[in-house]
């Protein structure tokens, strides 16, 4: 019994000692680049690893910021907290709070996620897009491309 009290002190010591490295926060920077128009809002929305089965459904997301557009290319300044996330980002064109998707769910406007991956036969998986936060700066760019006709 004893030992077992001793195995769950050693634990709990360990725990505390690295719990306060797992909430430390990075300083992070976001450059969505290829901003064609200057209508509508960028939307951008942060899903963590918790979140992967969704992503990159905006439900999944637990921080989300939109942005007015501008032509060429944005920076976004944000903080998180240190883990695994995936970050999806669209242009709002129409300015209507949502993706505007033709047939068979193919985005009607233009679309970007963490790390560029391609995303030909559906949106990239979590891990495809995945980064991790630790604390510190972190950069990331997003590239925004445009849909294709249906």
């Amino acid at each position: 019994m004893k030992l077992n009290t001793k195995i769950s002190s050693i634990a709990l010591l360990i725990t505390c000692l690295l719990a306060p490295n797992t909430l430390q926060a990075g300083q992070g920077e976001i450059n969505i680049r290829n901003i064609i128009v200057s209508s509508g809002n960028i939307m951008i929305a942060v899903t963590p690893e918790t979140g992967a089965a969704d992503f990159p459904e905006e439900t999944a997301a637990i921080v989300k910021f939109q942005i007015a557009a501008k032509p060429g290319e944005m920076r976004h300044k944000f903080e998180l907290p240190a883990g695994r996330y995936a970050i999806s980002v669209f242009h709002d064109v129409d300015s209507n709070g949502r993706l505007k998707t033709g047939i068979f769910g193919i985005p009607l406007e233009p679309v970007g996620f963490s790390k560029d991956p391609n995303w030909y036969f559906g949106p990239p998986k979590f891990a495809q897009a995945a980064f991790d936060v630790t604390a510190g700066d972190f950069q990331l760019t997003v590239t925004l491309s445009e849909p294709t006709a249906d």
